[in-house]
């Protein structure tokens, strides 16, 4: 079916979505391999539920995945027993959020993804230990659904409930109907042809804090000026993706994670440390966790296994702005690349601590100038669309609802290239300010 993606968004890329949140559930503990089937079999399901879907884009996280759906609220209840129908086949148990909420598409450093509240909320949903074989959506979710389709309003969402998931206070009903829980008893996992065997990978996690509490549109800025972060950090330390052999990149929105290969030691504590750093000079509150542990590389896609589950929830614990190490990596680290740093140990890791060090303010001044020339290259491309716009409305042979169309979005656009130019005046004064500093 044709991609009607584009069609959902404003002119700078942004919209509100349907997100539905698919947790592979009980991999916590799992072995390399059998998480390798597993990942793999959630995967290929996933894949299969949502082929029919006519506007919807994949995303990944390191406990499942799931999709944004842009049209219509239907689709998005449509798909959720589908894609249970086919989890269950596989034999994989799977749970389910579901949300609405504000999207957004972005560049990162390789190719386009998508972050908003609607993902991580809905995240936060499938977390829920009691909506395990099932589904849940948010009252406003809900409310949605019951305003634009009448049959929802009866059988389909269950009480309303009420629970504290990390810092945000989630209102939620259980969907009901049949075809929305999986059996007790599933079938055997499917059995796939996983081409490597496990070995030891270095994993490096990292995530934005309190990324939802921020608006729209500081979200966008921040995934931004977090993508310039990350390609600051690969240039610093010498390695280019995807073309630095043992390395592996799954962003995942709002944070994302680095797969390194055993051979690299040392040099992922230091790349964690630049990430660091340029995080702090761009002003982002980044936690960053640090792992040793089995991974098995797939066909297709990045490596999985039990380090990439333990990197993740290592960067949980880390103070924001800050560095937590697992245990099975601090260990293999020697006393000269331990030399210098302040650490604390405490609940199985290591919690590095830091002062306010900057970047030096050459390489803080170059990486604001490139932070400049993507703002200056947004607003021109912005400026193109706003003239294809105002083409388009002065083709009088249009109908009158296409029209109010054209005209709602050169609004939007207007909007955004203030809202741009306002940025980039920022970040043009913050590069004078550098430059009197050095003189």
């Amino acid at each position: 079916m044709p991609d009607t993606t584009s069609q959902c968004l404003d002119p700078a890329g942004r919209g509100r979505g349907y997100a539905i949140f698919c947790r592979s559930c009980g991999i916590e503990n799992m072995a390399a391999d059998r998480l390798a089937q597993y990942v793999t079999a959630f995967d290929q399901a996933l894949d299969n539920a949502l082929s029919q879907c006519r506007s919807c884009q994949r995303f990944t996280s390191p406990y499942g995945g799931g999709a944004l759906l842009w049209t219509n609220i239907d689709d998005a209840l449509a798909m959720t027993p589908m894609i249970i129908g086919a989890a269950t086949k596989a034999g994989v148990r799977i749970a389910i959020g579901l949300h609405i909420g504000s999207a957004a598409e972005f560049q990162d450093p390789e190719e386009s993804n998508i972050v908003g509240s609607a993902i991580n909320i809905a995240a936060r949903v499938a977390a829920i230990p009691t909506v395990e074989g099932g589904a849940a959506a948010t009252e406003e979710f809900v409310i949605a659904a019951q305003s634009a389709l009448e049959d929802t309003r009866r059988d389909v969402f269950g009480e309303k409930l009420q629970v504290r998931v990390k810092r945000t206070e989630v209102v939620y009903r259980f969907l009901t109907k049949k075809g929305f829980q999986q059996p007790n008893k599933l079938p055997p996992l499917a059995i796939l042809s996983i081409p490597h065997k496990p070995r030891e990978m270095h994993v490096l996690a990292y995530d934005m804090a309190r990324f939802s509490e921020l608006s729209e549109d500081k979200q966008r800025d921040s995934v931004d000026k977090l993508t310039l972060v990350i390609k600051e950090a690969l240039t610093t330390m010498g390695w280019e993706l995807p073309n630095t052999k043992g390395i592996w990149f799954t962003p995942a929105g709002d944070g994302g994670a680095f797969i390194l290969e055993v051979r690299f030691g040392a040099a992922a504590l230091h790349f964690a440390q630049d990430l660091r750093r340029w995080a702090v000079a761009f002003r982002l509150e980044l936690r960053i966790g640090i792992a040793l542990g089995q991974m098995v590389e797939r066909r297709e896609g990045t490596p999985i296994g039990p380090a990439m589950l333990e990197a993740d929830r290592t960067s949980a614990k880390a103070e924001t702005g800050s560095i937590a190490v697992a245990e099975s990596f601090w260990q293999t680290l020697r006393d000269m690349d331990r030399e210098g740093l302040d650490y604390s140990e405490g609940d199985g890791v290591t919690l590095l601590k830091y002062r306010d060090e900057q970047v030096g303010s050459d390489a803080v001044k170059e990486a604001k100038r490139k932070y400049a020339e993507t703002l200056r290259s947004q607003i021109a491309m912005l400026i193109g669309r706003l003239g294809e716009l105002e083409r388009l409305l002065g083709q009088t042979h249009r109908e009158k609802d296409q029209i109010w169309k054209y005209q709602d979005m050169v609004t939007d656009i207007q909007e955004e290239i203030q809202r741009k130019r306002k940025l980039l005046e920022e970040a043009e004064q913050q590069l004078r300010n550098s430059t009197k500093r050095q003189e």
